[in-house]
């Protein structure tokens, strides 16, 4: 074989080579945007989740403040066993919207976190611990008025830290 027949063969590989480096490279791409794609919709649930609780918990500080008023009127002795009736449905009526509020409340910030613990860096996951964390005390056996300042503070960290991920990448 002489070399002008060789010319084909190596231009043909070549051409080959440099078709399956570009259909990898090309792969690797869509797997990095569809990875990317799905860690920020993992932040995105995560901070609307965390405004979801934020409204949600003022909502239950309301029927938190009911509840407390009525048990008050409970104890203090209504007139009559239908008065009392009333109130005593009142008060558990109030305390089912609250158990579901609650559910509606809990199930979306646990997904959240879950989403976050598998897309998220270090800091972003400290970020939502400590968000996560201070929802788990407002709602937990001590039941405490939302703190509205802490909250935001823990918010506005895992906002940064998302948004520091997300310029570095």
């Amino acid at each position: 074989m002489t070399a002008v027949t060789w010319v084909p063969v190596i231009t043909a590989s070549a051409t080959l080579l440099a078709a399956v480096l570009a259909g990898s490279v090309t792969i690797w791409n869509e797997r990095r945007k569809r990875l990317l794609d799905a860690r920020q919709a993992a932040y995105v649930r995560a901070t609307s989740t965390l405004q979801l609780v934020r409204r949600h918990m003022l909502i239950e500080d309301m029927f938190a403040a009911q509840t407390d008023a009525l048990r008050e009127r409970l104890h203090r002795g209504a007139n009559g066993n239908e008065s009392r009736d009333l109130i005593q449905h009142t008060l558990e009526t109030i305390e089912r919207r609250r158990d579901r509020l609650l559910e509606h409340v809990l199930r979306p910030l646990l997904d959240a976190e879950a989403a976050v613990q598998v897309f998220g860096s270090a800091a972003v996951q400290q970020a939502m611990r400590d968000a996560s964390g201070l929802v788990a005390k407002m709602l937990g056996p001590d039941p405490r008025r939302f703190d509205d300042e802490r909250f935001e503070a823990a918010v506005r960290a895992l906002r940064e830290a998302i948004r520091r991920e997300l310029r570095i990448r």
